[in-house]
């Protein structure tokens, strides 16, 4: 019997992969491995880590709030500090009027009994420099010093003072104060324009200019003022008036001014019992209002005039009404 022939293909030899293939199989490899577990881009915490990690922030919240609170008391106290040393030179201007208490607490103490001081003649301004009606009754005195700040801040209140009420007389006095270096000389040289007839020019001036008042300026001054420049000159590099603003200082000491600006509020028909006692009381109410700024406010024996109430501070217009008030003054309607 003949044999059947295989007619199946022969069995074709397997080749290895190259080296190529193995190359890109290995790196889909790392493809895919990195593609099923990708880089997070975030870090998931269990539930226990998480309870944990809050529990430490709340447990750190405390010692937070207690240093903030301590930086705040910090600078609480080095605010009070600076102003407590800071305060001790010129009286705070009030930017609010303070009412009286009708019925003070029983544990507030009464408040001291202003103090007289004196006496004092009211012939002492009839010479001194003046705005207003000169043979006015009421006579309003104005101790200032032109280096002082809340004089400067006084002058636009008095201008109105003196607009509504023409009938008394306005009267400047230098007090310049040893803590401004300059004030002394500028004092000099308002008193050396008013030898010249420009005092009250100077004085608008020399507080419009307090940032600058060395002798050079003052002499600048008196140019824009077209004063005799050589007799100016001479007046102020010889002292001329030095004696006359130191006794006008010493006049402020003896009515009891003690800072700036100060003002003598007195009426020359003030000599009766019933004015006197008026301005008593006004004293006192004064004293009350701005007792909290410890602003001085004193009575002043005018001899011929009665008792004059001394105050200090750069005051509301209604605070000046309500003492010239006191002395019979009203203020004047304006003519149409």
């Amino acid at each position: 019997m003949a044999k059947r022939k295989n007619k199946s293909k022969p069995r074709q030899k397997r080749t290895r992969p190259t080296r190529v293939a193995k190359g890109k199989a290995a790196t889909f490899r790392k493809a895919r491995s990195q593609f099923r577990k990708p880089t997070p881009v975030f870090e998931v915490k269990s539930t226990a880590a998480y309870s944990a990690e809050q529990q430490a922030q709340k447990e750190k919240k405390p010692d937070t709030i207690f240093w903030a609170a301590m930086a705040l008391v910090f600078i609480l106290s080095a605010g009070m500090l600076f102003i407590s040393l800071s305060s001790g030179g010129e009286p705070v201007a009030p930017l609010k009027s303070v009412p009286i208490q009708k019925e003070p607490p029983a544990q507030q103490p009464a408040l001291p009994e202003p103090q007289p001081a004196g006496p004092v003649s009211s012939a002492t301004y009839d010479n001194a420099h003046f705005l207003g009606n000169a043979e006015a009754e009421i006579i309003m005195v104005e101790y200032s010093d032109f280096q002082c700040p809340f004089c400067a801040q006084a002058q636009p209140t008095l201008m109105q003072i003196r607009q509504d009420y023409p009938q008394i007389k306005h009267v400047f006095r230098n007090y310049p104060l040893a803590s401004h270096p300059s004030a002394g000389k500028a004092a000099e040289a308002a008193e050396c324009a008013g030898l010249q007839g420009k005092f009250w020019e100077m004085h608008d001036g020399l507080f419009a200019s307090q940032n600058s008042l060395s002798v050079d300026s003052l002499k600048e001054y008196a140019l824009g003022l077209s004063l005799d420049q050589a007799e100016f000159d001479s007046c102020l590099g010889s002292n001329k008036t030095a004696q006359a603003v130191a006794a006008q200082a010493a006049e402020a000491a003896s009515v009891g001014v003690r800072a700036t600006p100060s003002f003598l509020v007195f009426s020359k028909s003030g000599a009766n019992e019933a004015a006197r006692k008026k301005a008593q009381e006004e004293a006192q109410a004064l004293s009350a209002r701005y007792s909290q700024f410890r602003l001085p406010v004193n009575t002043v024996e005018v001899q011929g005039a009665g008792l004059g109430i001394v105050f200090a501070g750069a005051l509301q217009y209604s605070d000046f009404a309500e003492v010239l008030s006191a002395f019979g003054a009203s203020p004047q309607a304006k003519a149409e």
